[in-house]
């Protein structure tokens, strides 16, 4: 393992695209999912390991991680924090493991200015997994979202501070509006 940056979680990893990533920017990496799939979970992850890469593949929720308390630097949940079952329960949780001054990285997850923009994408979710894939309402709202309020409100009860970086969505997403 590395033990020059410390440990680093990717929560919701997936096919562990980004746990590799974690690797090779020098932390111990660890890809954590519920999903074992050789599709896209973490049996999926095994090709960045044989190319190479060195990271444990773990199989958890992000509610109860694994981990002893104040042992990762960074974690890191990408297109994954907002199929959380309990948005407190796993901030709680993240707060629980992270170092001293480590970070948790929320990226790719929905976030909106106001409810109504949230629940009108998840109304379109619904729609478009019925019409294409056939997938009922209840597993389609299995994912959520958050306003920024929520997250700035919940951070607050945690004792965790926020910082917003907004990326600039490239020129087709500007157009759209």
């Amino acid at each position: 393992m590395n033990t020059a940056r410390g440990f680093a979680v990717d929560v919701g990893a997936g096919n562990g695209w980004l746990t590799r990533y974690l690797d090779r920017w020098g932390f111990d990496a660890i890809a954590l999912d519920v999903n074992t799939s050789t599709v896209d979970g973490l049996r999926a992850a095994q090709r960045f390991i044989d190319d190479g890469a060195k990271f444990l593949r773990v199989r958890s929720s992000m509610e109860r991680l694994p981990f002893d308390s104040e042992r990762i630097k960074l974690l890191a949940t990408n297109a994954s924090f907002h199929y959380a079952h309990d948005f407190r329960a796993a901030l709680k949780e993240f707060k629980r493991v992270l170092t001293p001054g480590g970070i948790i990285a929320i990226v790719d997850t929905p976030f909106y200015d106001r409810a109504a923009d949230g629940e009108h994408m998840m109304d379109q979710r619904v729609k478009e997994f019925r019409e294409k894939f056939g997938i009922p309402e209840t597993l389609a709202r299995r994912s959520s979202f958050m306003t920024y309020t929520q997250l700035h409100e919940l951070a607050g009860t945690l004792s965790l501070s926020v910082r917003i970086q907004h990326v600039w969505p490239g020129p087709a997403r500007t157009l759209e509006k």
